[in-house]
């Protein structure tokens, strides 16, 4: 143990914190320190029950303990108890202590007692009920005939505490018809392992006197309606909590016959009742959420009930929405009839209305108000209302966005649709990194609440290829449970030109390679169509080498070859013979005799040569060549297009920097 340190212990013999009244207890109070502690103290509360001084010793660890025994616990002894000890080096004191409870148990006892038990008439009587028990008694009830009068806890003034242990109750009354009968104490309190003990005391009281009846009506405490007479009956009514059922006009009835006479004797007196209570006004909801919370689409309830004495006579619902004008509902007064959506219970004295919602939207949002009036004590009018807080949630959500085509030059607007409960806090458009508009900054973008609607106009001037590209919509609120939501969408803006008859001396030379092959295809075209009419000449030059008269093949087809003679009959199908300008030829046209004719263009094939026609295989060779030169010539001037385009875009989409809104040099790649 660390030199100057003390360690205390408080024990007792045998253990338990609960003793029985009468019942012995041993406490051992120890204290142990280097060097020897110097002070031990035993205490009970602050009343000092041993103590122990003594000087310093060696420096060896040493321990001081002395005991002390209760013989017969009585309830005084019930209280903490504290063992405190004390050591001292150099002149510097260290403290400790240790302490424990005890709790002396003794079942309840009862006394009862009555200032008088046979008084007079208006005689003044106190019934006084005494309580002990260790643990203290914890309830204590007078009746009177079986009906309970007073009772500890629920009547602040019925009792006293003359000490720690014990509850001294009384009740005065008025000697009268309602005094006389049987009174009962009934007291309680509770011993070892929760254990409740229960005693009953009782004493008779009577009092005498000539029938007379009266009633009369408390409001406060109890109420009390009465009937007072001698020597017939005594009654009394209690009310130990009043209705509203209890509301009525109550009559008591008295009889007796005095002595002497034979002659019933009769007394009777009424009193009418009415509860009273100031109007009270719940609102209580279903399918709201604890911090009051309704998802979109869902149903929910608002119950507005009112209840007192008198029955409210008034009941208004209004419902104000966030940055909305109140929207009120008079649902009853005096000079309506009870409608159908309002419940009446007479007997509760109870108004109720239900606002049933059966899909919740943002117009459901806001403050709902009851307020309800009756007239309570004396009449007076009074009034209360409640409020609800009701917020309609959804994750934030933007409607879907569409690509925009704009003309260069001509003035779009960006059109930005969202909703969200609770209302969005951050709308904000990106291209490519370079910020739109941000609503945090820019407040006049977007109008509406939980729906928004989001425009940004771009003008004329400022619009051109800079404004191509992809652009992003960021939202975010805060949705159920305050829970940050986010969506986002994208979509594409292009902007268009007409093509423009300047040429860009930049990317002139950079298409050179495409306007020589587009030369090169057409003098490639020209070409083929003179190489087949080249062809058609040699072929008909070749054909007039023939001399009329010679022996030829005059059939077109190789089944039908044969030899004849200008003057030989035969039937051809389609022959043409070559012979001097000017002379008559035979020629057989799908007829049976020659026809003479003239011709002074007759191609006339030699014996060796395979009959050619002309009008068939030269068309063919200038019909290929103009289709084979065309179809070269289109297609390197798609190219060439292509390639143009190519470069116009690439220099539009340099044209212009939405980041600052400055013209660069219109160059291409």
């Amino acid at each position: 143990m660390k030199e100057g340190d003390v360690a205390v212990t408080l024990t007792q013999t045998p253990s338990g914190s609960e003793r029985d009244k009468g019942s012995s207890v041993t406490l051992t109070c120890k204290a142990e320190g280097n060097p020897l502690p110097t002070k031990l103290v035993l205490k009970q509360g602050d009343k000092i029950l041993k103590s122990y001084d003594v000087g310093t010793d060696t420096t060896e660890t040493y321990y001081i303990l002395f005991e002390h025994t209760i013989s017969s616990l009585s309830l005084d002894d019930s209280g903490t108890y504290k063992c405190e000890g004390r050591n001292t080096v150099n002149g510097v004191e260290k403290d400790n202590s240790a302490t424990l409870d005890i709790v002396v148990i003794q079942a309840v006892d009862v006394t009862l007692a009555a200032s008088n038990t046979s008084p007079a008439r208006d005689e003044s009587v106190t019934v006084t009920c005494t309580a002990t028990g260790g643990r203290k008694p914890h309830s204590v009830e007078l009746k009177k005939d079986t009906t309970t009068i007073k009772s500890h806890p629920a009547d602040s003034g019925f009792c006293t505490e003359p000490d720690l242990y014990t509850l001294k109750c009384t009740f005065v009354t008025t000697a009268g018809y309602a005094s006389g009968g049987t009174y009962e104490c009934i007291g309680k309190n509770t011993v070892a392992n929760t254990q409740v003990v229960t005693v009953t005391k009782s004493i008779n009281i009577s009092v005498s006197h000539p029938v007379e009846v009266t009633m009369t009506a408390a409001r406060s405490g109890s109420t009390e309606l009465s009937c007072s007479g001698d020597h017939v009956r005594i009654c009394l009514y209690v009310i130990t909590a009043i209705k509203y059922t209890d509301k009525g006009d109550y009559k008591c009835d008295g009889y007796n016959i005095l002595p002497g006479q034979t002659a019933e004797q009769s007394d009777s007196a009424e009193v009418t009742l009415v509860p009273v209570k100031d109007v009270t006004v719940t609102l209580s909801t279903t399918q709201v959420s604890s911090s009051n919370e309704v998802p979109f689409g869902d149903p929910f309830n608002i119950r507005c009930s009112a209840d007192g004495g008198r029955i409210p006579f008034y009941m208004k619902f209004e419902h104000t929405p966030p940055n909305g004008q109140a929207s009120d509902v008079v649902l009853y007064n005096e000079s309506l009839s009870i409608p159908s959506n309002v419940t009446v219970t007479e007997k509760e004295n109870l108004l109720t209305y239900d606002y049933s919602v059966a899909s919740s939207s943002y117009n459901h949002d806001g403050t709902y108000n009851c307020l309800s009036k009756n007239r309570g004590a004396s009449n007076k009018e009074k009034s209360d209302s409640k409020s609800q807080e009701i917020t309609v949630v959804k994750n934030v959500e933007i409607n879907s966005v569409e690509d925009i085509e704009a003309d260069y030059g001509t003035s779009f607007t960006f059109t930005i649709l969202l909703n969200g409960g609770r209302s969005p806090h951050l709308v904000k458009l990106e291209n490519t990194g370079s910020q739109i508009f941000n609503w945090q900054e820019d407040s006049d973008v977007c109008s509406g609440t939980n729906e928004m609607t989001c425009t940004k106009v771009v003008g004329n001037s400022d619009v051109n290829f800079g404004y191509d590209g992809d652009y992003t919509v960021t939202a975010q609120n805060r949705a159920r449970d305050n829970a940050v939501k986010t969506d986002t969408k994208s979509f594409r803006v292009t902007v268009y030109k007409n093509v423009s008859a300047a040429i860009n001396p930049v990317s002139a030379g950079s298409n050179t390679g495409v306007l020589i092959a587009s030369g090169v295809a057409a003098v490639l075209f020209v070409v083929i169509i003179v190489f087949g009419i080249y062809i058609l000449y040699l072929r008909r030059r070749q054909s007039h080498n023939n001399t009329a008269g010679n022996v030829v093949y005059v059939n077109t087809t190789p089944e039908n070859l044969g030899e004849v003679k200008q003057s030989t009959e035969h039937k051809y199908d389609d022959v043409v013979l070559q012979v001097s300008p000017g002379e008559a030829a035979y020629i057989n046209t799908a007829v049976q005799s020659p026809t003479v004719h003239v011709y002074n263009d007759v191609v006339l094939p030699t014996a060796d040569d395979t009959p050619y026609d002309y009008a068939r295989n030269a068309l063919p060779v200038i019909i290929g060549g103009g289709v084979g030169g065309g179809v070269a010539f289109i297609a390197i001037a798609v190219i060439a297009v292509f390639f143009i385009l190519k470069k116009v875009k690439t220099s539009r989409n340099k044209e212009y920097s939405p980041k600052n809104g400055t013209q660069i040099p219109y160059v291409s790649d």
